[in-house]
């Protein structure tokens, strides 16, 4: 697991648009992230990554994404387990996330580490089949996963 720079991110960029599709970030944003003070992030290099942005004593998980073809394999939870590890460094206890209601993959993920649901935002998510109007739409459910 490698620390994210602006000098490295810009290989994640490929991973993050086949994770997300239209929802992607592209390399010129991930590199303007990353270079923000309170932006950190890990990644396993062919295979994905996670940035952070920190408000100590809290952290929010900005995006996590594993290459398709390395998804469901648990590089999801290593790259996780090994972001858990280094925050407390940043004075990090707590970090928060969102996930779309019905990402089961992803809720599973989480609840592996013991995430508690702490609010939820209404129809915060476009549907894929009905990205338009509100209907179709999914809440994002907001999280916390103590260190």
């Amino acid at each position: 697991m490698i620390a994210l720079d602006a000098h490295t991110i810009s290989a994640y960029a490929p991973m993050h648009a086949a994770a997300f599709g239209p929802r992607k970030w592209d390399a010129g944003t991930l590199a303007e992230m990353i270079d923000r003070p309170a932006i950190v992030g890990w990644g396993q290099p062919n295979v994905g990554f996670a940035l952070f942005q920190i408000s100590a004593p809290e952290a929010e998980l900005l995006t996590l994404a594993v290459d398709p073809d390395h998804q469901r394999q648990g590089h999801g939870r290593q790259i996780l387990q090994h972001s858990f590890e280094q925050l407390p460094a940043q004075a990090v206890r707590t970090v928060v996330l969102e996930v779309a209601e019905d990402n089961t993959a992803a809720r599973r993920l989480y609840d592996g580490f013991n995430a508690t649901e702490v609010g939820r935002r209404a129809a915060y998510y476009p549907h894929p089949t009905n990205s338009l109007t509100m209907a179709g739409r999914v809440d994002a459910l907001v999280m916390a996963i103590n260190l």
